[in-house]
């Protein structure tokens, strides 16, 4: 593994025994560019002369490099491309990819080393949801069309039930009730024509319908963790860099998706809880309006209009 270098200020650059501040990289040299050792950014008032001597170019972000006869000196982001073409750019992307992949292993190696308070969040977290998620299932089951009513309601992104389904009597009298009309019951109902929209009626927890517990934390995170911890240095080391970039981008998500699972559990427990639930029977498709009844309320001569 190439060394690691720290470059915080121009002062480290020139203190390497190596360095020189300014190079000849023309045709007649000779000289040629061997590798980037490392990469540096400096602020506006630290900027520094670009070291290949026909540029000379102040900038603040670059690499040190190693010529092809052992001389380091410094390239500017941008000089580099634009005087040593092809080559400044095969190396610079070589140089990325290096340093990408150590970032990734050091990533991994750290999880690993510091995993046991992931894993006993995410123990728990699996042991509080597996109640949460038998309920889940059972309602699936008892209620299938409104568990499916609700779903549209979430995807639709609305948390109350928008039904324009007619109102029952009972329910026309409370909201008669409720609202403090003025006018009658009946001359409000046969001119109002309530709907079950007009409840507002909010479903709590519907963010959580969709939610998964066992494929979400078993399936991807329990499971893969398992796989990580079982791996050895050596097979880490072997992986392709496409395959650490994997690994490196899972492991950032574990507490990201585990802070999730948590609030899941707070609103299935919503979305699950008795007085929710019965909620469902003004769901479309569920909800039967009793228009007869409701003539028969009004009397001779006033039947509702159905629309």
């Amino acid at each position: 593994m190439q060394e690691q270098i720290r470059i915080e200020s121009p002062e480290d650059l020139y203190s390497r025994s190596k360095f020189q501040e300014e190079v000849d990289f023309s045709s007649q040299s000779g000289r040629k560019l061997k590798l980037i050792l490392q990469a540096y950014q400096f602020p506006e008032d630290k900027q520094i002369a670009c070291g290949i001597s026909s540029c000379r170019t102040q900038h603040g972000r670059g690499f040190l490099v190693l010529t092809s006869d052992g001389l380091e000196t410094n390239i500017g982001n941008r000089c580099g491309k634009k005087h040593l073409g092809a080559d400044f750019d095969y190396e610079r992307n070589r140089f990325k990819a290096e340093q990408r992949r150590i970032k990734n292993r050091l990533a991994i190696s750290e999880f690993r080393e510091d995993i046991t308070q992931s894993r006993a969040l995410l123990d728990s977290v699996i042991e509080r949801a597996k109640p949460i998620q038998k309920r889940k299932k059972q309602l699936m089951r008892e209620y299938p069309s409104s568990w499916s009513e609700a779903k549209k309601l979430s995807k639709r992104r609305v948390n109350y039930i928008d039904n324009e389904e007619r109102l029952k009597l009972e329910d026309a009298r409370a909201l008669h009730k409720e609202l403090n009309v003025q006018l009658g019951f009946s001359k409000w109902l046969n001119r109002e024509k309530p709907t079950v929209s007009d409840l507002k009626i909010r479903l709590e927890g519907l963010s959580a319908i969709n939610y998964d517990f066992h494929e979400e934390l078993v399936v991807g995170l329990q499971m893969p963790l398992g796989d990580l911890m079982a791996l050895t240095d050596a097979a880490i080391n072997d992986m392709s860099d496409a395959s650490l970039d994997k690994w490196r981008k899972h492991i950032q998500q574990v507490s990201v998706r585990i802070s999730k699972a948590e609030d899941m559990i707070i609103e299935m427990g919503k979305l699950t809880a008795p007085a929710n639930v019965l909620k469902f029977q003004y769901l479309p498709g569920r909800y039967a309006p009793d228009d007869e009844h409701l003539n028969r309320h009004l009397g001779p001569g006033a039947r509702i209009k159905l629309w």
